[in-house]
């Protein structure tokens, strides 16, 4: 299942570490997240290009990010999650808000995961990119504006972690699904795995993938229910979004992933983000346990 690579991809990122939560001193002080670190750094930070900056990570400070992340980000998962929980056994609630609570789900499950996968996305405002200057060295070879960035991860050959820097100008919705999407392969991983399984894997991977349009992307999901047809906070919306109910703590929405032909039609798509946000609840905890002990 695609809970299950991500889980064993994220094991496998936390060996070039050789994270360990028993050696850790910080314990989720939420100066050990990850903007906050960057933003707080003294030296270690060198601007590389127009808008493009590296920074080197001591492994047991990366180490104390990861388990800062974690603890911070599965506590928003887990009260957003008890959120949907919640619109789902209210009747009176319309499906089209359990979708949209859904989808913010399994958007700060995938920030998380693409995370702990090397991916970073943050948002630095004109104070903190200052910061950022201040402490860097080549200040005079290229300006740094204020702006969303992606961190891309890699190993330092002296030791440490490297993660450059790179103002994109994507939105934080579509940069969260790319990322998560570059993060999960396919080939390889699972070339020995039952065909359902690589079915559903192949099936999360189209639905979060920007570049495959006979799925919508989870963020424009949301937007069309949220923004487009006001009709879908009504009954045709409830009628629509049925079937995404009965994924809401279960495994139902497993069985939905391993039906043979199964194609975007109006229910399937509303139903997608069950699945997604199903499916990354999974990861979420299996990653939870392995980081946080």
């Amino acid at each position: 299942m695609p809970d299950l690579l991500i889980r064993d991809l994220v094991v496998d990122m936390l060996k070039n570490t050789d994270y360990r939560s028993t050696k850790l001193n910080g314990k989720g002080r939420p100066a050990y997240l990850f903007k906050n670190y960057i933003t707080s750094m003294d030296d270690d930070i060198e601007i590389v290009a127009e808008n493009s900056f590296e920074v080197i990570i001591d492994e047991s400070e990366y180490n104390e990010i990861l388990f800062a992340e974690t603890k911070h980000g599965v506590v928003r998962i887990n009260r957003q999650y008890e959120a949907v929980k919640a619109i789902s056994r209210c009747k009176q609630s319309p499906r089209a808000w359990l979708l949209v609570t859904a989808y913010y789900h399994s958007f700060y499950c995938a920030i998380l995961v693409s995370r702990l996968l090397g991916r970073y996305s943050c948002y630095f405002g004109k104070s903190e990119i200052n910061s950022i200057i201040r402490a860097a060295t080549n200040t005079s070879r290229s300006n740094l504006d204020s702006g969303n960035y992606v961190g891309y991860f890699a190993p330092n050959s002296s030791g440490g972690v490297k993660i450059r820097f790179k103002s994109e100008s994507d939105k934080p919705h579509f940069t969260a699904w790319k990322n998560l999407h570059d993060k999960v392969p396919i080939s390889g991983r699972i070339a020995d795995a039952a065909v359902d399984r690589i079915n559903r894997i192949n099936l999360f991977k189209k639905i979060i993938n920007e570049d495959v349009r006979s799925w919508p992307q989870p963020s424009d999901v949301r937007n069309h229910w949220n923004y487009s047809d006001v009709c879908l906070y009504s009954d045709k919306g409830d009628k629509i979004a049925h079937e995404l109910s009965v994924f809401i703590d279960s495994i139902k929405d497993i069985e939905w992933a391993s039906r043979k032909n199964l194609y975007p039609d109006e229910k399937n798509i509303a139903s997608s983000i069950g699945f997604i946000s199903s499916t990354l609840n999974r990861a979420v905890r299996a990653c939870e346990n392995k980081i946080l002990g």
